[in-house]
């Protein structure tokens, strides 16, 4: 291997997968992980893995502006309003004046949302439950 030339992707795993049983370190200084003094470059091999795996544990979350993941819970305000944040805008769709029918269910205890507005990017009414 030329030296300085560190396999990644489809190759990375190709040499990975036909070493099975090879130690860490053998792996990555076959792979090219080597620094310049020598030692071995066990985080960048393992980044490189990673990469190569399609996995970015650095990745920033998709869509404009920040926001929370669309897995979270509200939390209702001393004025007694909850605040749907607008990455579940963003993804059903809604835009400023859309109108939204509200119906509370007290058996289930659940509020569901439903889009009664031609604000709507998809022809799909939006319904959170």
């Amino acid at each position: 291997m030329d030296k300085g030339k560190k396999l990644t992707g489809a190759k990375l795993l190709e040499l990975v997968n036909e070493n099975q049983g090879v130690g860490k370190r053998e792996l990555a200084k076959m792979a090219g992980y080597v620094n310049d003094s020598g030692a071995v470059a066990l985080r960048a091999f393992y980044d490189a893995l990673l990469e190569a795996n399609g996995i970015d544990l650095e990745a920033k979350p998709k869509g404009p502006g920040r926001g929370r993941d669309l897995e979270f819970q509200a939390s209702v305000h001393r004025n007694g309003q909850i605040v749907v944040g607008s990455r579940y805008t963003e993804e059903l769709g809604l835009k400023p004046g859309a109108k939204l029918e509200i119906k509370v269910l007290p058996r289930s205890q659940k509020i569901v949302l439903k889009s009664v507005s031609e604000d709507v990017e998809d022809s799909e009414e939006a319904v959170a439950a």
